[in-house]
């Protein structure tokens, strides 16, 4: 199910609309996130949208609590496992420290998916079904991997989160497909925000990687998804 935009107000730590700058990042929360924050959907300013934006939802995992981010121009996903609503204050610090650290990890500065202001972020509301679609996706494909590995606590976060950002998103849009991390690493060498070093690569099973195309029925994405897990069992039954 997606998730509609809500309104909802700010917390004492994140300013309103007519604050925000060019280094303030977005963070655009499902209600989940909201209702974890304890943020009531009823005064968050009405930011437009941007490219930039992150969004954020709450997934539960072995009765975890688990945030998958996810950047709105690229994909570029960031999967945070168990959290506790006081890893979440402030919210400011850590949501830019994921970012930061997963940007790192792919050999990506800081500022390679915009400016980042370290000690601020905005909350606000979602603004796109389609993202929101994707990240639904990406969850459904979270929860197998997981189960797979025996639970939250022993799944491997950094293969997980690199395998993520080289899986294929089918898209309406030419060449007709997404790779999170190839439209990053286009997107930062565009802005100057590639850091001149290359993450390891990971070599990822080669199967078809039918994700999520936005507009399409539930059942076609359904049976896509089984033919994923399908290929995994076949192809890559000990790693991602």
């Amino acid at each position: 199910m997606l998730f509609r935009s809500k309104t909802c107000e700010p917390t004492r730590t994140h300013q309103p609309a007519a604050a925000c700058d060019d280094e303030r990042v977005i963070l655009r929360c499902t209600g989940k996130v909201l209702g974890l924050l304890g943020v009531r959907a009823t005064s968050l300013p009405a930011l437009p949208p941007d490219p930039d934006d992150w969004y954020v939802n709450l997934l539960w995992m072995d009765r975890r609590k688990c945030l998958l981010l996810v950047h709105a121009a690229t994909l570029f996903p960031v999967f945070v496992p168990d959290v506790r609503k006081s890893d979440l204050a402030p919210l400011d610090a850590r949501v830019t420290g994921w970012i930061v650290r997963e940007l790192a990890a792919e050999g990506l500065r800081t500022d390679a998916l915009g400016a980042i202001d370290q000690a601020s972020v905005s909350l606000t509301t979602t603004a796109s079904r389609v993202t929101l679609g994707y990240m639904n996706q990406t969850g459904q494909m979270l929860r197998y991997l997981i189960a797979r590995d025996g639970g939250v606590a022993r799944c491997d976060v950094v293969a997980l989160n690199r395998f993520l950002r080289r899986e294929l998103h089918l898209s309406r849009a030419l060449p007709g497909y997404v790779i999170p991390i190839d439209e990053a690493r286009r997107r930062a060498g565009a802005s100057g925000g590639a850091s001149g070093q290359t993450a390891p690569v990971h070599q990822t099973p080669g199967v078809s990687n039918l994700l999520y195309l936005p507009g399409t029925s539930t059942l076609s994405n359904q049976k896509a998804t089984k033919v994923l897990i399908s290929e995994y069992r076949a192809e890559a039954p000990n790693k991602y």
